[in-house]
């Protein structure tokens, strides 16, 4: 009779192959283990295109230096994302902390290392207990954290895509943060979808589980979370998808568009000036007592959007004109990208320019141009509004921008807006 083998060189049946291993000093990895491990340096190439023989061959390496790395990384993307496109607190942006890189980095990487190391311990715990619950060998915990860990960078590389361009263009964190395109956060929620499944492959390849309770642990109940979460945020309503890429899902009904083109209100001024406006928003002109006058046209939410129009009487050119309204605006705000110029607003013909500016943490959208009215009178317009309410106020500005005339008889023929 053959002597008998030690236990851990006895055949034993794998749940994940469907067949007998020959020893289980052998891991359900072992068809891979004479290849060279995928460099950790590259791990944004091969989470994108071999995500699972990345996580398989660095979630067992103990000593690796990636894995501190990740976490902060992780941690750091998890801010910027809890961050975008919503209201930036006001304490920290009191401070300036939106308006530069090089004093919102700072901030971000010590929250991030903090949030990182908090995210790896408690929800790479949770991890390791489904694990546990499917099966999985006890012992290996840190094994079943760093499979954790990568997955979730998975679902993190649109941010960190969109963080890199953004600091590329030379957009500051407010913009960054406040103006982000929606479509970063479908991708981001497509590859969480991703994540899901290469972290079931995983833990199906590094442990030895009963496939039904792995399937249940790490495909139903994350995919159950996922559609609850956003049937969730569905049923309460999409708060805009706009050009300006605010993007959220809010806990209240949706809120109606102020700039309601189904009801235009015509303003005549001092028999020179007419346009249409929504019938929700302010007109206000005030006489400069110098034969000019001031026109302040706004939505219920003033800090939403302003649009100014002034005629005054002045010598310089319109140019000239520009130039010094601009190093004075300018001076308000704490950031002011540069310029495009400009020469048309509506059906006015003059000298403009167009940027994005910073206040108080908000980014805001700036359009400015003066024409020449007659020998005497210049109008100077200027627009704001912000970014992150332009779906709000976008058809109402444009509204006025394209039917503001100085023609009052042209005006009354005007056609106003259709419904």
């Amino acid at each position: 009779m053959p002597p008998a083998l030690p236990a851990d060189e006895r055949p034993y049946w794998s749940a994940a192959h469907g067949f007998y291993l020959p020893t289980q000093n052998l891991t359900p990895g072992w068809e891979e283990a004479d290849q060279d491990p995928p460099s950790g340096w590259l791990w944004m190439v091969y989470l994108l295109v071999a995500p699972v023989r990345f996580v398989t061959a660095h979630a067992t390496r103990t000593t690796s230096a990636l894995e501190p790395v990740m976490c902060l990384i992780v941690g750091f993307l998890l801010v910027i994302q809890g961050l975008a496109n919503e209201a930036l607190p006001e304490a920290l942006a009191e401070q300036g902390l939106f308006e530069r890189w090089a004093a919102f980095l700072p901030y971000a990487v010590g929250a991030g290392l903090v949030g990182g190391a908090l995210l790896y311990l408690i929800a790479g715990s949770w991890y390791a207990l489904r694990v546990r619950w499917s099966g999985g060998e006890r012992g290996r915990s840190g094994d079943a954290r760093r499979i954790y860990l990568y997955t979730s960078m998975i679902s993190l590389l649109p941010v960190l895509i969109m963080l890199v361009m953004a600091i590329s263009y030379g957009s500051t964190p407010a913009e960054t943060l406040t103006e982000a395109s929606p479509w970063w956060w479908v991708a981001a929620a497509a590859l969480s979808l991703f994540s899901i499944a290469v972290g079931y492959r995983c833990v199906t390849r590094l442990f030895t589980v009963k496939l039904w309770a792995a399937r249940f642990w790490f495909l139903v109940l994350p995919l159950a979370w996922f559609a609850t979460l956003f049937g969730w945020g569905v049923a309460q309503g999409w708060e805009g998808l706009t050009d300006s890429g605010s993007f959220r899902i809010t806990a209240h009904a949706p809120v109606p568009d102020e700039s309601d083109e189904r009801l235009p209100v015509q303003h005549f001024t001092n028999g020179e000036l007419a346009f249409f406006h929504p019938a929700s928003w302010s007109v206000q002109s005030i006489d400069d007592g110098e034969g000019g006058y001031v026109l302040l046209v706004q939505p219920q939410d003033h800090s939403a959007a302003t649009l100014q129009v002034r005629v005054f009487r002045d010598e310089r050119s319109p140019k000239d004109a520009l130039i010094e309204s601009a190093t004075g605006l300018r001076e308000r705000f704490d950031a002011w990208r540069p310029a495009k110029r400009g020469t048309r607003w509506g059906m006015w013909d003059g000298h403009g320019l167009s940027t994005r500016v910073s206040s108080g943490g908000r980014g805001l959208e700036v359009r400015m141009l003066v024409t020449q009215l007659d020998e005497e009178l210049l109008m100077e317009v200027y627009e704001y509004n912000d970014a992150r309410q332009r779906w709000k106020v976008e058809s109402g500005l444009r509204m006025v921008r394209d039917t503001l005339t100085r023609d009052t008889s042209l005006a009354i023929r005007h056609t106003a807006p259709r419904a």
